[in-house]
């Protein structure tokens, strides 16, 4: 069982390669990557030569497309993830650098493991870390957590991502790192482009 399975919900951009490559670089290597598409893949995907080469960690699934940003995908993720935590990057996000998984690892590690952990991440640049309760304006990647809580709210219940990561901090364990550097990045463009 790899330590953490990263969730990427798709929609099959050009940007996904972006993120497979700081993924693929990264030192640690306990994890799996798991894409859901939120939509029927054509017969040839423009991405297509791209997955032909993808590693043994990568899990590639498809669904019908359910316009909720990427919760009902997670949650299919979440079917087929085995790692203790995920780690949740969408398709026009990076890793920050080739050490971030292990920085994750070693906080949750040196914190005991918490069932949830948040951390800063580079947003349009500048980096963006909130500690709880300001948890409305977080992003799906500032947060890791325990695979058996992951699951989230889908159709009417989501409103936003930090409303979600509040509910989390308020039921379950969590610690917050806010001297770590930043782990993903969120680019000025989240068109994909």
């Amino acid at each position: 069982m790899p330590y953490f399975s990263v969730i990427t919900p798709t929609l099959d951009r050009p940007s996904l390669q972006m993120l497979f490559r700081s993924l693929e670089k990264q030192s640690f290597l306990d994890w799996e990557h798991i894409v859901v598409h939120d939509r029927e893949l054509p017969q040839f995907s423009t991405l297509q030569p791209f997955y032909e080469s993808a590693w043994p960690r990568v899990h590639i699934e498809c669904g019908a497309r359910h316009n909720d940003y990427g919760n009902t995908c997670r949650n299919a993720a979440w079917e087929y993830a085995t790692g203790t935590y995920l780690v949740y990057g969408d398709d026009d996000n990076k890793f920050a650098d080739k050490d971030a998984l292990q920085r994750i690892h070693d906080c949750l590690a040196a914190a005991g493991e918490p069932n949830v952990g948040i951390f800063p991440i580079m947003r349009h640049g500048v980096r963006f870390f909130n500690l709880p309760p300001r948890l409305c304006f977080f992003d799906t990647a500032n947060m890791v957590v325990k695979r058996e809580i992951g699951q989230w709210p889908a159709g009417p219940e989501y409103v936003m991502d930090g409303l979600f990561i509040e509910r989390l901090v308020a039921e379950y364990s969590y610690v917050a790192f806010p001297e770590c550097a930043p782990t993903i990045c969120v680019p000025v463009s989240s068109e994909g482009k």
